[in-house]
């Protein structure tokens, strides 16, 4: 029962070493859901008696377990997106069922979620694939989305921006690249974004193992100085009031704790000496300016 709780919540509030354990259950549901034995499908939760088709009812019971799989294999520590391809090909393939009773599940979350995956998965180098994951990324970012009726994460589509870019860099166009980067700064600069810790921002939109952007942390601290708190992005209603350890004096080119020298025009980066800061004022330029 403590694991049919978890699967009622939002993958990203579920402490990481609870994490596997409801990966497995929505494995074995799905598993119950495909047997098809009457069994089986009690067991994944199916009723015996409803106005709805048992097969319809099956349809939908998998792709609300595979979509929320996709957002569990995105939220572990480390993140395991790339499992999740067969999935949310699955759900694209398997989104409108042909009855109009049924709310379609598919909306542009579910795109950029494939675009992610295709960029992570084992065979992400491949051109192919790479262009696959672009397409993707496309259609889910576009203007406006493909709307559906599903959860929405406002916080997810930067997550994909950040993926996007990577991916853009990686095929070459970084003109694209530098794009999306821009995107993700006006984003954050919007009035009606909530005010997000340096660390918070710094998961959201770096790759496992990928060094912080200290000209994003530079943006979240200087916005933190116009609101009272943090915000806490894995328990909203629970603010966070304290700036992660480290961050205000690193030293934003040689990485060196202890910085004292701050830039004279955003004073939030911090540099050991006039070198360091005369070095990374190329790539500071823009977010001082914006900060």
């Amino acid at each position: 029962q403590h694991y049919m709780d978890i699967l009622n919540t939002e993958p990203h509030t579920v402490p990481d070493h609870l994490k596997p354990q409801a990966v497995k259950l929505i494995l074995t549901n799905i598993a119950r859901l495909e047997s098809g034995e009457e069994a089986q499908l009690a067991s994944a939760g199916v009723p015996r008696h409803s106005p709805f088709p048992k097969q319809l009812i099956i349809q939908r019971a998998l792709l609300d377990y595979r979509w929320l799989l996709a957002r569990y294999y995105r939220h572990m520590k480390p993140p395991r997106i790339g499992q999740a391809v067969y999935h949310l090909r699955w759900m694209i393939d398997n989104a409108f069922p042909d009855d109009p009773r049924l709310p379609p599940v598919i909306d542009y979350h579910l795109f950029f979620y494939m675009g992610v995956a295709l960029a992570k998965c084992d065979n992400a180098d491949d051109p192919a694939v790479m262009q696959e994951s672009k397409e993707f990324f496309e259609k889910g970012l576009a203007p406006g989305g493909v709307k559906g009726d599903n959860i929405k994460d406002s916080t997810a589509p930067i997550w994909a921006r950040a993926h996007y870019s990577r991916l853009l860099s990686k095929m070459g166009n970084s003109i694209g690249a530098k794009k999306q980067r821009k995107m993700i700064v006006e984003w954050y600069l919007s009035p009606n974004t909530p005010i997000i810790n340096p660390e918070g921002f710094s998961s959201l939109v770096c790759d496992e193992g990928e060094e912080p952007d200290q000209n994003l942390i530079v943006l979240s601290v200087r916005k933190k100085k116009a609101g009272s708190t943090w915000h806490n992005m894995s328990h909203p209603e629970r603010p966070l009031t304290a700036v992660v350890p480290g961050v205000d004096k690193k030293c934003v080119e040689c990485k060196k704790d202890g910085a004292e020298l701050r830039c004279g025009r955003c004073q939030v980066t911090r540099y050991c000496n006039k070198a360091c800061q005369k070095t990374a004022w190329p790539k500071h330029k823009l977010a001082c300016k914006q900060a």
